[in-house]
């Protein structure tokens, strides 16, 4: 009965752009660290859309059908919003959920 409990919260997912630099994970898993300590009673994960995992994809996959909503909350330097990361945003949940659509410009 624990997944039909966790069906019924939220999920809030904080993902990260990802980095070639370990000083960049250690400062994401640190600021992550410091929401889990504020918000104890919440179900907080973390990914990031490439170079790091979990990739977004992969965790998506694993908590998709264990809670009831899912809130993404994109930790993006506006600088580094390039095409190709809001092509990976706008085409993981739909990769996750098996589904396939025309993208065009």
């Amino acid at each position: 009965m624990k997944d039909k409990t966790l069906r019924s919260q939220v999920a809030l997912v904080f993902c990260g752009h990802g980095s070639s630099s370990k000083l960049y994970k250690l400062d994401f898993l640190n600021f992550i660290n410091k929401i889990k300590q504020k918000f104890p009673n919440n179900k907080i994960f973390y990914c990031f859309i490439e170079k790091d995992s979990p990739m977004i994809k992969d965790c998506l996959s694993e908590i998709y059908f264990k809670f009831s909503k899912i809130i993404i909350i994109p930790l993006l330097l506006i600088a580094s919003l390039s095409i190709h990361v809001i092509y990976k945003l706008a085409f993981a949940l739909p990769v996750v959920l098996g589904l396939s659509f025309k993208f065009d410009r």
